[in-house]
């Protein structure tokens, strides 16, 4: 397969240009144009986490990050490394210092983030696969957005190892792909251990998901979900939160503000970096969060937490919109764009607390933007997740 090189420059880091790198032929991978998002180490380059002073003030890789290596040893061919949001810490998909890489399904929407640069040459044909992170729906939401493939696995599962950290207890490795099939080889190759938890088996449609979604994409979702119960023997409708979700999007908030502070706030002091404003007003947020609150918050996140897994149980699976609806504009105000993340997070905050795999898979288009729908299974269960979801799009 031939794969072109006139890649467009806001959909890959201008300081890292293209790449043609390939170190081992054959594989489960041969072959497949491979993009990696630049919270990723990459020997002999910078990471810049999508900000000018985090690249200016690190060192180049000495080797590549974990997930790198591993899909590279498999075969995979290494083009280039894509746009992020910066310091990861949106949903959005707007780099205030280099951009907006485009939604080539809805050019007037933006791609959705932070991952955006990954989902944006995948869906524009450029990658076959490409790398991402997702702490709070940062594969999930631009895989929706440009109606593609994309998985978040079981937290922990596959090493972060060489990736800049955001919230370490939400941070996962995740990927992008076209097919399901090419979703499921990566999954071998990074999750090379047999699952430990069974195959999902039952089906559960999450009311209050389908309830919280726009008019406009609803029956696209709707019908998208009837024809995945119909693949079960066993289906039922539940709701996880019957009332309000407030407590889910505050434990998200609180608990990856506390861990990104700690993470990033030494060098955000030393270095007073120009950071977006809405990034900025983020972190600003987060050094206000006190370890007692943290603390509190994640007292509330363990029985939120249990309350999904107890939905699940040991072989089900939620099925649940991606996100609100369609893409918005990328013309919109900024506070249109940081309303949308608090809504993004309802739908994304499930599997972020409870640890637990996620995959989406294009639904169609509703009100001018691709539309994505969920399934979310338990810890564990990612091979058979992810096997589950080839079978259905053969």
């Amino acid at each position: 397969m031939t794969h072109p090189f006139d890649l467009d420059r806001v959909s890959f880091m201008t300081h890292a240009g293209t790449l043609d790198r390939q170190d081992t032929e054959g594989g489960l991978l041969n072959d497949s144009a491979l993009a990696v998002k630049d919270l990723f180490d990459v020997s002999g380059l910078k990471t810049g986490a999508g900000n000018p002073d985090w690249l200016k003030t690190h060192s180049p890789a000495s080797e590549d990050a974990w997930a790198v290596a591993q899909l590279m040893a498999a075969g995979a061919r290494l083009i280039g490394k894509t746009l992020t949001e910066e310091m990861a810490y949106s949903l959005i998909g707007v780099n205030h210092h280099y951009g907006t890489p485009p939604n080539p399904k809805a050019p007037d929407r933006i791609p959705g983030g932070s991952s955006s640069g990954s989902a944006s040459v995948v869906a524009q044909g450029i990658a076959d696969l490409a790398l991402g992170t997702d702490t709070g729906g940062s594969v999930r939401i631009p895989a929706s957005f440009c109606g593609v493939y994309g998985f978040r696995p079981t937290h922990g599962r596959v090493p972060l190892t060489g990736v800049v950290p955001l919230g370490k207890s939400f941070d996962t490795v995740g990927w992008f792909t076209r097919d399901a099939e090419l979703l499921l080889r990566a999954g071998q190759v990074l999750m090379p251990e047999p699952d430990t938890a069974p195959k999902p088996s039952r089906f559960i449609r999450l009311e209050e998901m389908f309830a919280a979604v726009d008019p406009e994409a609803f029956n696209l979702v709707n019908d998208a979900a009837n024809r995945l119960a119909e693949l079960f023997d066993r289906h039922e409708s539940t709701m996880i939160e019957p009332d309000s979700f407030d407590y889910w999007r505050g434990t998200y908030i609180h608990v990856q503000g506390h861990e990104a502070w700690r993470a990033h706030g030494q060098w955000i002091t030393a270095e007073n970096p120009a950071f977006a404003p809405l990034t900025q007003a983020r972190f600003d947020y987060a050094k206000g969060i006190s370890g007692a609150s943290a603390k509190a918050w994640g007292q509330t996140r363990a029985r939120l937490k249990k309350r999904v897994l107890d939905v699940i149980g040991g072989d089900g699976v939620l099925c649940l919109p991606t996100a609100p609806g369609a893409p918005i504009r990328r013309d919109a105000p900024e506070a249109e764009f940081d309303a949308f993340r608090n809504r993004i997070l309802d739908f994304t905050a499930y599997a972020g607390i409870a640890g637990a795999p996620q995959v989406t898979i294009p639904a169609g288009m509703a009100d001018g933007g691709p539309v994505g729908i969920s399934l979310i299974a338990a810890p564990g269960a990612d091979l058979g997740l992810l096997e589950l979801i080839k079978s259905i799009s053969n």
